[in-house]
């Protein structure tokens, strides 16, 4: 183990104990240059990896601290990787299993192996932990992971040795470093079908707490906030989590224009061409790009998702 600046752990040498998916053979000439690359050839992100025995409460102050949306679970008991943890898998199980905000709260301080031994309404909490190896190409976990809502892929070297984690902001990189191979790059936003779009809004009036158990039992990563008017006026996101503890929880009966009034949005306009989305995003650190019209009315959406989404459908 290498130990990260800000005291969490970063995988780097422990050997995966689980099946490392390979690449059936296709053919690659088929697939664009942008995605012929190997993950090999990217800039992939640290593996985080907390103790099962780890709190829900540490789980999140480490996603923030990372500025990541998921963390690698590692049982010490057992010496093997139990899964990926994201934020929503934290929030859909905190909703999901309270009935009232004092048994929420408490939850904070249940081992993260709780959400591995408990299941939600249809799922288990945690998604499973399937390495690739580093010379895969990028159009089959673009196609076979990314497209699907998987936020991060573990990366192993030849010998089995874990690297790194490929995620959805790698790919990102990789688009803007070479933005004239992005596929339909010239297209707008609108031309690509993003707009219109069918999204999960609420009113500002809304309470925070059935704005985040709406967030959670919905399965989305965000959830924009409109005024009567319909304009939109923010959002709320499952990443809005990282970093909340149990004495920092705000309170879930305000409403939720309160939580969101000093948080940054981003917007972009319907024509505006997908290379200047990429583009965007990168700059200003961003995951999404709330797509609205001239009156501020928010008409779709753009996610990191729907870029990988797009990768692959466009091969």
């Amino acid at each position: 183990f290498k130990r990260a600046k800000n005291h969490n752990l970063i995988m780097t040498d422990i050997q995966s104990k689980n099946s490392v998916l390979t690449e059936s053979k296709t053919d690659v000439s088929s697939h664009g240059p942008l995605l012929q690359a190997k993950t090999s050839d990217l800039t992939i992100s640290p593996l985080i990896l907390l103790n099962a025995t780890d709190t829900v409460a540490k789980a999140l102050q480490v996603l923030k601290q990372n500025d990541a949306f998921s963390v690698t679970v590692y049982d010490y008991s057992t010496h093997q990787v139990s899964g990926c943890l994201d934020v929503l898998d934290i929030l859909i199980y905190l909703f999901s299993t309270s009935k009232n905000e004092d048994q929420l709260r408490k939850k904070f301080a249940d081992p993260i192996f709780e959400l591995f031994s408990k299941r939600s309404r249809t799922e288990s909490f945690v998604k499973p932990f399937i390495p690739v190896k580093k010379d895969t190409p990028l159009h089959y976990i673009v196609s076979r992971y990314f497209q699907h809502g998987v936020h991060g892929v573990p990366v192993t070297e030849s010998d089995g040795k874990m690297s790194g984690i490929l995620t959805h902001w790698d790919v990102l990189v990789h688009c803007f470093n070479h933005i004239d191979l992005v596929p339909q790059g010239d297209k707008s936003l609108q031309e690509l079908g993003f707009v219109p779009r069918n999204l999960f809004c609420v009113q500002e009036g809304t309470s925070l707490l059935r704005t985040f158990d709406d967030l959670g039992g919905s399965h989305f990563t965000e959830i924009g906030i409109i005024n009567a008017n319909g304009k939109l006026i923010g959002h709320v996101s499952a990443a809005d989590f990282e970093g909340i503890t149990e004495e920092k929880f705000p309170p879930l009966e305000e409403p939720v224009r309160n939580f969101i009034a000093d948080k940054k949005m981003m917007t972009c306009s319907p024509t505006t061409p997908l290379k200047e989305a990429i583009q965007k995003l990168f700059q200003e650190k961003g995951h999404r790009l709330w797509i609205v019209d001239h009156h501020f009315k928010l008409v779709g959406l753009f996610t990191l998702t729907d870029l990988c989404t797009l990768l692959s459908r466009s091969q």
